[in-house]
């Protein structure tokens, strides 16, 4: 408990004099942040803590230093109006230099006491007294860092707010989730699914129970059914038995049945065909070279069968809600021009228990790319499907994404039904994403992109299941990097450094623009840096200084970054910039992480707590994020502007960021604003930065801020952050209640 609501300060942030470095593994290994303390070397700074206060850090001997093999003694030293009081530790005689949590390290965690916001100075230091007398004593500390718990009076009182304002939000099964959740994450998500089904289950009234059963039901879509070896009696008689409860449209169901498959299933398919005739069996042709070839031939001929406009591929392993047809029908009608309709999702177990729902974003290209997310129920137009050539011969599984591939490129409208739809048969362990067989996806994405010009071959991505496309970019573009500034220079520092040594895109323009600072060191590094230097006076205003730095930009592109940034990996730029070139793309986010290695950034949601929120902030270093969007590229409504990279000709004709906006929301204005002009806004894992997010400047609440931005979108809508998903947590849980402001809204 104490963990969990304690806030952590990382202490060499705020030690200009602190020697740090930074290692980072192969294969996206999180880095591991060092701090190298010697008797010229210390960390000294003050602080008003409020609430118990303790101190942890992991040791272990330099393995650049003298000390080699000898202990070092540490000493930390707390003054306060009461005195000073010291604490000491002795480091692992093995040499290392503190690679990973392990041998020749240890933890090291000291209570320090109460306080009530009294300033305390602390002190981290070699203790040379424990030395060999010929050594040079050295010591490598990782994250030495204070946690600061709140009083238990302080704590209580935070709960209770927290409690009060989610039982009046979303009533008692609110409060019951929420306290589920403080024990065990995800058993409060099940919780809150389980209360939102009661309330929002069922979509709407089926036709058949509100007294126009007499009136001719609408045609709905052709519904083919690829019937393999893998499919059971039992799941093939679940998926038909669902498809006669659906009784408001007119439907057709055309099983493609291979010769591959049990008898037993091939029983109760002619059972249920002799007694619905509705029901269709459609035998693979005999004799084909390769299985695929009969399969895609037996598809394709379902397709001519077919009588309605649309149809729709169904996997016999999951169910329809009872509404599935009706809904499909309607939202067919009420968008005419859409070619493409695809709906929410969520599982099922053998229990008939609904768990785990994936409630979609709008139509994401990008993401589209990186994992097939339009699942079931998917109705394409079988006219288009006749045009773009029906279905060809791929790797098993794969044949709705090769399909969907070529569709997309062609859908005059791409439309997403934000309601439960297909209840997906699976355990309740299984993991997210949803794997659909990572090599035939692969494979058909390669042959989908080798005709696109610019597009490389795409690669296995972050996930099973998932991909990484990559783009190339013409020539080698001058990417201006802009990073306000104002003293801190040991931040700068290790910003630049950062820049210099693990950046492997070279083409670089350095802008930094100093606020008015006035350190003798920040001044002597200016100087001497390999950096433009653009000097701006006058009060913080983040937006301002970009704009100043922007004017003095060499660049094709221009990319914002905090001096309190470093990269964790050598290609995280290149990754920017092939996404930048993009003419769809406006901006482009990088995954942001705090020096512990938790998630700070993954993309930022509007509407949350009426403004704008990071989904998934704090979360685990390798955390998936919601179906896999945290470690995939994907469409947001807005990135951080901590790292934000956009074209020049973009930024110009948007006009940068809102001068009016000196703080906060400066980089989620200028995102909506790109919308606005029909740009994507995209993020992507592949570019990997630590943030030592307000190490540069204090946080406090900005209220003038935050009523304008209230004004300027209040009416905005994230079409990636669907209508279902909490606009009060950013762990992408269900949202309890619909609000007026919501249900009218798109995904």
């Amino acid at each position: 408990v104490r963990d969990r609501w304690a806030s952590r300060i990382p202490l060499y942030t705020l030690g200009a004099d602190a020697d740090t470095w930074l290692h980072h593994g192969a294969n996206g290994a999180l880095p591991q942040i060092v701090c190298r303390l010697s008797p010229d070397h210390p960390l000294r700074f003050a602080v008003r803590p409020s609430g118990r206060v303790w101190f942890s850090a992991w040791l272990g001997a330099d393995g650049e230093g003298k000390a080699r093999g000898t202990p070092v003694g540490v000493r930390l030293a707390v003054r306060d109006a009461r005195g000073q009081r010291s604490w000491s530790s002795t480091t692992a005689r093995p040499p290392t230099r503190l690679a990973r949590r392990g041998t020749g390290t240890r933890e090291w965690r000291v209570f320090l006491g109460r306080f009530r916001g009294e300033l305390i100075e602390i002190t981290l230091d070699c203790d040379g007294g424990t030395a060999h007398p010929a050594a040079e004593p050295a010591v490598a500390v990782r994250d030495p860092s204070l946690h600061i718990a709140p009083s238990p009076v302080a704590l209580a009182g935070l709960v209770a707010r927290r409690c009060w304002r989610t039982l009046l939000r979303d009533g008692v099964p609110g409060l019951l989730s929420e306290a589920a959740s403080l024990l065990d994450a995800e058993r409060g998500r099940e919780l809150r699914y389980r209360y939102w089904i009661r309330r929002h289950g069922r979509a709407r009234p089926r036709v058949g129970r509100t007294g126009r059963a007499h009136v001719p039901p609408p045609p709905g879509p052709a519904l083919v059914i690829p019937v393999d070896a893998a499919t059971s009696r039992d799941g093939i008689g679940r998926l038909l038995d669902s498809l006669s409860a659906q009784d408001a449209v007119a439907w057709e169901a055309l099983a493609v049945v291979g010769a591959e498959i049990a008898a037993d299933v091939r029983t109760a398919l002619r059972e249920r065909a002799a007694i619905d005739p509705r029901i269709r069996m459609i035998d693979a042709p005999a004799g084909a070279d390769d299985a695929r070839d009969g399969l895609a031939a037996a598809l394709n001929l379902a397709v001519a069968s077919a009588t309605g406009p649309f149809l729709a591929l169904l996997s016999p392993d999951g169910e329809l809600a009872p509404e599935a047809l009706s809904i499909l029908a309607e939202e067919i009608e009420r968008h005419p021009r859409a070619d493409v309709l695809y709906s929410d999702e969520d599982r099922i177990d053998a229990r008939g228990r609904r768990h785990r729902p994936f409630f979609k974003p709008g139509w994401s290209p990008h993401y589209f790319r990186s994992y097939a997310y339009l699942g079931q129920i998917c109705a394409y137009r079988r006219d288009l499907v006749r045009v773009v050539g029906g279905f060809r011969p791929s790797p098993a599984g794969a044949e709705d994404y090769d399909l969907l591939l070529r569709l997309v490129d062609r859908a005059r409208e791409i439309h997403h039904m934000p309601a439960v739809l297909w209840h997906r048969s699976s355990p309740a362990g299984a993991p997210l994403p949803l794997p659909r067989g990572a090599a035939g996806d692969l494979d058909v994405l390669r042959h989908h992109l080798a005709g696109k010009p610019g597009a490389l071959e795409p690669a296995p991505g972050l996930l099973p299941g998932t991909h990484r496309v990559r783009w190339n970019v013409r020539g080698a573009p001058v990417v201006s990097v802009i990073i306000p500034t104002r003293d801190r220079v040991h931040l700068l520092r290790r910003c630049l450094a950062g820049l210099r040594d693990r950046t492997a895109y070279r083409n670089l323009d350095v802008v930094v623009v100093d606020n008015g600072s006035i350190e003798r060191e920040t001044e002597a590094f200016l100087a001497s840096c390999a950096a433009r230097v653009v000097r701006s006076h006058g009060p913080f205003n983040f937006s301002r200084l970009c704009h100043a730095g922007a004017r003095h930009a060499r660049g094709r592109h221009l990319l914002f970054l905090n001096n309190d940034t470093e990269p964790m990996s050598d290609d995280w730029l290149g990754a920017m910039l092939d996404l930048s070139e993009q003419e769809d793309v406006g901006a482009v986010g990088a995954k942001l992480h705090y020096p512990d290695g938790r998630v700070q950034h993954v993309g930022i949601a509007v509407g949350i707590n009426g403004t704008a929120a990071q989904i998934f902030r704090g979360a685990a270093p390798d955390h998936a994020g919601y179906f896999g969007r945290a470690l995939t590229i994907h469409e947001c409504a807005a990135v951080t502007g901590a790292c934000l990279m956009t074209r020049r000709d973009v930024w110009e004709a948007v006009g940068g960021f809102d001068e009016t906006f000196p703080d906060d929301y400066n980089d989620v204005d200028y995102c909506l604003r790109l919308a606005r002009h029909g740009y994507r806004v995209v993020f992507t894992p592949f570019a990997r930065l630590l943030h030592h997010e307000f190490a540069s400047r204090t946080q406090r609440p900005r209220p003038a801020e935050v009523r304008r931005f209230r004004d300027r979108w209040a009416d905005a809508v994230d079409p990636y952050y669907s209508r279902n998903l909490s606009l009060h947590h950013t762990d992408c849980s269900v949202q309890l209640t619909l609000d007026r402001a919501r249900r009218s809204g798109r995904a």
